[in-house]
């Protein structure tokens, strides 16, 4: 829990913990979800499940997309 800022790019992200307003609110298991690939941020943020500006909230879901979409080769 608490308000991070994070930095990234091609090479690397950074977090680091602020104290500053938030531009994007969203719990641990929205972010857990965003960061295994389903579903992506904009669509939590649709669900109602995360709160912010709709800019911060596009590049938060463009800085955690992925190429591949998420797939379990295991079925049981």
């Amino acid at each position: 829990s608490g308000r991070f800022v994070i930095a990234g790019g091609p090479e690397k992200a950074t977090a680091a913990k602020v104290d500053s307003v938030p531009d994007v609110i969203l719990s641990a298991e929205s972010i857990g979800s965003a960061y295994l690939g389903a579903p992506r941020i904009e669509e939590l943020a649709w669900a109602g499940r995360i709160d912010g500006d709709p800019s911060a909230v596009g590049l938060l879901d463009a800085m955690m997309r992925w190429p591949v979409e998420p797939y379990c080769t295991v079925h049981f």
